[in-house]
Parts: C-alpha cells; structure tokens; sequence
C-alpha cells in the first residue's frame, strides 16, 4: 500500500531553515490575464488589503498554532501605480520580505510561497503549492505605497495540523 510518507519520506512540509529568496525571478509571475487570484479558478482564498496607509505594513492574516501554508501572492488591484510589499513570518522568524516594483498592470502578481502561472491569455491561472510548515504561528502583513482602499489581493492556501 502506497502512502504519501512514501512520497515525502515520512517527515511531512518542510520548516523553512532560512529566508526565501525575495528578488528571485521566480518569486514573481506577470499573469496573462487580469485578476488570476480573483478569476475564481484558483483553489486559494482571496482577500482584499482594505484600507492601507502608505509605506506602513498591515496584517492580513494572522494564525496561531500549527499548521502548513503552501500558497502566498498578492496581485495588483488596479491600474494605479503603486509597489506592494509582502512579509511573511512563520514561528517567528521572518521567512519572505520584498516590495515590487512600480506597476501599473492589473495582471502583476507576486508569489512569496508557491507560484502561479497561465499558459494563454483564455486559459486559467494555474497554482502550484509549495508548502512550508509552521508550529505556533503564521503572520502575513502587507504594504501599499499609497494610502489606499484595496490596492492589493492577498490569496493564500493553508490548513491546520
């Protein structure tokens, strides 16, 4: 009989032992299509920043005990310009911190955890997960450059342990 240990031999997601790469190419992903968080086509939940003032951070989610989160990004609200900054703390230790670039494109996403991807402008965003594990706490909070109302979509995957 198959069992998933046999596929992640036994020790379940991984803990992050370091900061992820905020910079990488890899990271980011310009979508094909406008809203690929919102298109409801994607298996991850969706929320709005709500109202930001510019520059300060602002929690999104925050989880307490343990749990596996294996999808984080946020998307560009609109045309306006602005840069989002996404950080992500797991038990403590802060794991992903970077801010865009200026963007005006309503397509712009930014994946600290997982990525997301589409193959044709028709076609449907596709996520891949990456899950990372955490045994106290999960805390994602985001920044606009701009004192604003919803300049930002955070979605995010995650269940409890």
């Amino acid at each position: 009989m198959t069992s998933l240990s046999h596929f992640t031999g036994g020790r379940g997601a991984p803990h992050p032992t370091g900061t992820l790469d905020g910079t990488s190419a890899f990271r980011r992903a310009l979508s094909a299509i406008a809203n690929a968080l919102k298109d409801g086509w994607t298996p991850v939940k969706v929320v709005a920043s709500g109202s930001t003032t510019a520059g300060v951070l602002k929690t999104i989610l925050s989880l307490s005990g343990a749990g596996v989160v294996s999808f984080l990004a946020v998307e560009h609200g609109d045309t306006t310009s602005r840069t989002h900054r996404l950080k992500v703390t797991l038990d403590g230790v802060v794991i992903f911190d970077a801010t865009s670039a200026a963007t005006t494109s309503v397509s712009h996403v930014q994946c600290a955890i997982g990525s997301i991807t589409q193959v044709a402008a028709s076609s449907s965003s596709v996520v891949t997960f990456e899950p990372l594990a955490f045994n106290t706490s999960l805390l994602v909070e985001y920044a606009s450059s701009l004192m604003e109302s919803n300049g930002g979509y955070i979605g995010y995957h995650y269940y409890p342990t």
